[in-house]
């Protein structure tokens, strides 16, 4: 919630697009499932922060090292990962779209 109303603080109306960047989250908690609201929400809201190109750019860093955690683990630990909380990976891509945004 406080991230959405920090976008307030220097809003634009382009970055309104950005919450379009929560919809594959969404999507995939629907269909697949495993996925909390935690995911979804976080993602809307700093899509609304922002923008969608700066979203974009979260998404992808994110869950690129949701998938290199996951190579490495299974490398490691010769087991398949079950579980991955997404949120901290999400955030790190978050932060590195905000600067670069």
């Amino acid at each position: 919630m406080l991230i959405a109303l920090s976008a307030a603080i220097s809003f634009r109306p382009e970055q309104l697009w950005g919450i379009f960047i929560a919809i594959p989250f969404l999507l995939a908690a629907v269909f697949c499932g495993g996925m909390g609201g935690g995911d979804i929400k976080l993602m809307a809201a700093a899509g609304l922060v922002m923008g969608l190109s700066a979203g974009i750019f979260a998404t992808i860093v994110g869950l690129s090292l949701v998938l290199a955690y996951s190579v490495i683990v299974k490398i490691c630990k010769k087991t398949q990962v079950i579980a991955v909380p997404l949120v901290p990976f999400l955030s790190v891509g978050c932060v590195a779209g905000y600067l670069i945004g």
